[in-house]
């Protein structure tokens, strides 16, 4: 709760606030920000469009409330998406992947839409791997953000912890008063021994994990 669930609730209740009825894209839906993020969604009344990969985590997400998964291992997601928004168009992305997925996700961003940056998984190593990365995000132009009111909002919860720490005091306390009331419940995908580190590491690298990996000493 205190580092995933911070990053969840900061982006869906401050950053971004759901409201019932918005059509909410979710990347990385079965990750440990992810579940978070669409267990809010939900709460909220919005419509869940959640991405990620394979039929397990499609399972789990279904598990968890989300009215759409999209499986991106079955073909290019923004096309599944815009199929199922028919005319319609999302709200308000949360993409935790960055890269190729943020030209995208403009294109399927309707008027007064928000796009919430959170993370870069599309990002490869190097400095060649960076300025890939930054060049197939291509160029975003200000004056027609405003034509169109939509926002653009980059969130990275270590600078708010170190600038606004009544903030994130404040997250943290609505977190557990939402773990409470009981709708809102982190997945925990296993929790290994010390002496397992390198299996952790195996799981969290072959990309099959859901929620969070946990590592006991």
């Amino acid at each position: 709760l205190a580092t995933q669930g911070c990053t969840a609730w900061y982006m869906a209740t401050i950053g971004s606030p759901l409201r019932e009825g918005q059509r909410v894209l979710i990347h990385s839906a079965a990750g440990g920000v992810g579940q978070l993020l669409v267990a809010i969604a939900v709460h909220a009344g919005s419509e869940v469009f959640a991405v990620a990969s394979g039929k397990e985590k499609m399972d789990f997400l279904k598990g968890l409330g989300a009215h759409h998964v999209i499986d991106r291992s079955q073909g290019d997601y923004a096309e599944q998406v815009r199929t199922l928004l028919k005319t319609d168009r999302i709200d308000v992305s949360f993409n935790a992947v960055g890269g190729t997925s943020f030209k995208k996700d403009m294109r399927l961003l309707g008027e007064c839409g928000t796009l919430v940056m959170y993370g870069g998984a599309e990002r490869s190593g190097g400095f060649f791997g960076a300025l890939g990365f930054v060049w197939s995000m291509g160029l975003v132009i200000p004056i027609l953000l405003m034509m169109r009111s939509q926002s653009l909002i980059g969130v990275n919860m270590l600078r708010m912890g170190e600038r606004h720490p009544l903030l994130l005091a404040q997250c943290i306390t609505e977190l557990a008063g939402a773990a409470r009331d009981g709708w809102l419940r982190p997945h925990v995908q296993e929790v290994f021994g010390a002496d397992r580190l390198p299996e952790a590491q195996a799981l969290l690298e072959s990309g099959r994990s859901m929620g969070k990996v946990a590592v006991k000493w």
